[in-house]
């Protein structure tokens, strides 16, 4: 299973944190089966954030690699 998440910079402070709270918890319970990986968007809100992750997001999905 893989698990792509992402947040842009410009979010608020707890969307952010809680974002990177789950993505962390998750690395602990990676294993063989479960790659993850985070993304904090530079620059990007909730709006704007939208091309920037669908790109990133298509290449995640395509990849056969992970980087967490």
């Amino acid at each position: 299973m893989r698990l792509f998440l992402a947040v842009g910079s410009l979010e608020k402070d707890f969307m952010i944190e809680d974002a990177k709270a789950l993505s962390k918890r998750l690395l602990h319970l990676a294993d063989s089966r479960l790659q993850i990986e985070f993304n904090e968007l530079d620059g990007e809100n909730h709006v704007s954030v939208m091309p920037t992750v669908l790109s990133r997001a298509l290449r995640f999905v395509s990849s056969n690699n992970c980087t967490n």
